[in-house]
Order: C-alpha cells, then structure tokens, then sequence
C-alpha cells in the first residue's frame, strides 16, 4: 500500500496487521476487557489492539500454540461477560490478509496521504451484464438478490458506510440458505453432489488438528508453530465473526453474510463454531459432529457448496468429504 493512514468520520488509524501495545489503546473499554481476561486467569502481558477502518477496534493476545486451544476455550467460556468472540489467527502475515480484505472497501485520496471508505462500488456496475436468456446469468443474478449488497460504501461523505458489519449480520440471519444452496448448485457442474451410491471410503480418518496452529517448513515439513495470535472480536455470536471483519467476498469465498448464514445454520445443527480465520482459511469446532453417513453425507454436500476447494482441491469427492466429517471435531474450509 501506499500509506497504511486511514480516516473514516471521526476515527483514524493505520492498517498495520501488527498489534500495537495496550500502553496506546489506554481507554476504559479496553481496561475493562484486561480486567475480565485476568479475573479468568488468561495472560494479558501481551494485549495489544488493532484499530482498523470499517469494523470495531479489535484486540489481541499472543499466546503458545501448545497452549491456544485451552486459551481459546477460557476466552469463549466467558465471551458473554466480555462481548468478544476470540479466533485464533496464525501468524502476520494472516493478519495482513484480513488488513488486505478490508482494504478492499478503501480508496486512497493522494491528496491527504490517507485512506478512507469508499463512495463508488470497488467493482464496476457494468462489469457483469445479465442476459435474459442466458440460464447462468439469471442464476448468479438470483443468488446476488438472495444475499444483498456486502460492500460498504460511504455516500454521504460523512464516514457512516452502509452496509455495516451489524447489517450484514442481520441480513445474513434471514438469508433463505436452502435456495442459494439450489442455486449455487446449478452453478457447479465439475463433480457430482449427489453421490449417495458410491461405496463409503473405509479408511478416511477425520482430520482433527487445527491447521491454524501448524507452519509448513521447508526442511522439517508440517509442524507446529510457536506461537499464534488470538483475536477478541466484538460479537455477540459466533457467526457474527465474519461479518463483523467483512471477511469474504472474493474469488470463490462468499460474501460476509452468506457465512452468517451458514455459521448460524451448523451451529444450531452441530454447535459448529468459529475458531479461526486466516487470508483464505475458515475452522470450526464441531461439538456435536454427525454420527451417521446420511447426515455426514448432507453437511458434506452443504460444504462443498460453500467451500468448493474442500472437495476439488481436497478430499476429492463429496463421499470421501462425509467420510471425513462422520465424527470429526474439527471442520476445515480453504478458498484459493
């Protein structure tokens, strides 16, 4: 980027995906949030902020990889008293992931040297032109009309953008789910979805690590990291998450309030819930996994319509998907 300052309305900041100290955040909000993290015995030597444009002030720990998922778990235990959901976040440069999403709904004013919300659409309004007659286009304009608008623009000038992170979440909780999944099925034509027939893979294991506390080295291989970063989001639910980071919305990711809708979904179906983001990367903690393949095969159907690489560039069919998630603890979701 050109220059990492940011402006919008009364709030100003930088972009930069490193947290900085809790001695430059020194407010009571986040004197509060310290007070509570250390009344639950997690370590808050390492509490930082990030103050990014568009979205709540986030905040931050570092914490051992060994030690994430327990932290993880304290942090989620007592989200009801902080009003922060925690998400595990692997390392800087996953962090300039999600700086590069939010950058997205930026446009840089050479004038000021800074960066600010945008007033016009990122993409062009005549980018994509519908064709009455072309099936595809009525299709992708048909699932465009079920999720809204997720581009946060401000009209006015005055650095009130709308949608907000709060509207995406709202009208990702009314989204009709199971018309985009007919929808978005229409569009995907590479593998069969409806595969109830083919033989059960036998020796497909779940995968049960969180790969957001993995690194791959090039002479060791895949192992474990040193340490990771946890964010504090300001949420009320787990899959307000995405939303409240305007996570999504490029290549085959959808858009923040299609995985409002589908977080809220497996969550009342499974108590799936979000444990980590990265750049590309989505993790759910599964409590309550499907335990037969009929509902194992249904989920995994779910997913690759929401995820497609899952299967193209993972477990290789929809079958061998299920197979994956008959018990499994841990859900995995890649958008390259």
């Amino acid at each position: 980027m050109e220059a990492s300052r940011w402006v919008c309305g009364d709030r100003q900041g930088t972009l930069n995906p490193t947290p900085e100290p809790a001695s430059k955040a020194a407010n009571a909000e986040a004197s509060n949030l310290i007070a509570k993290l250390s009344n639950a015995k997690i370590d808050v030597s390492t509490f930082g902020i990030l103050n990014w444009p568009l979205i709540d002030v986030v905040y931050s720990i570092e914490v051992e990889s060994e030690r994430a998922e327990d932290t993880w778990l304290k942090l989620r235990n007592i989200s009801i008293d902080t009003g922060y959901w925690p998400v595990i976040v692997n390392n800087i440069d996953e962090l300039e992931g999600l700086v590069e999403n939010i950058s997205c709904h930026l446009e840089f004013d050479t004038t000021s040297r800074t960066w600010s919300p945008r007033k016009t659409a990122y993409h062009s309004s005549t980018e994509f032109v519908i064709d009455e007659t072309d099936k595809i286009s009525q299709t992708i304009r048909e699932l465009r009309q079920i999720q809204g608008d997720s581009e946060p623009l401000d009209l006015n000038g005055n650095g009130v953008v709308k949608p907000a992170p709060q509207d995406l979440i709202v009208t990702g909780e009314k989204v009709n789910l199971d018309k985009w999944l007919h929808l978005k099925k229409a569009l995907i034509s590479e593998f069969n979805i409806d595969e109830e027939n083919m033989p059960w893979p036998t020796e497909v294991e779940p995968d049960n690590n969180l790969q957001a506390l993995l690194t791959w080295d090039p002479e060791l291989g895949l192992r474990q990291t040193e340490s990771v970063f946890i964010l504090l989001v300001r949420a009320e639910y787990s899959w307000d998450v995405p939303a409240k980071l305007l996570y999504g919305g490029w290549n085959e990711c959808p858009v923040p309030q299609i995985h409002v809708a589908f977080l809220k979904r497996w969550y009342g179906l499974h108590d799936a819930e979000i444990i980590s983001i990265g750049r590309a990367t989505i993790e759910l903690v599964v409590s309550k996994p499907p335990k037969d393949r009929d509902q194992a095969f249904k989920i995994a159907q779910e997913q690759y319509l929401y995820c497609p690489d899952t299967v193209e560039q993972g477990a290789g069919s929809v079958t061998a998907l299920a197979a994956e998630l008959l018990k499994g603890r841990v859900w995995h979701f890649w958008w390259d």
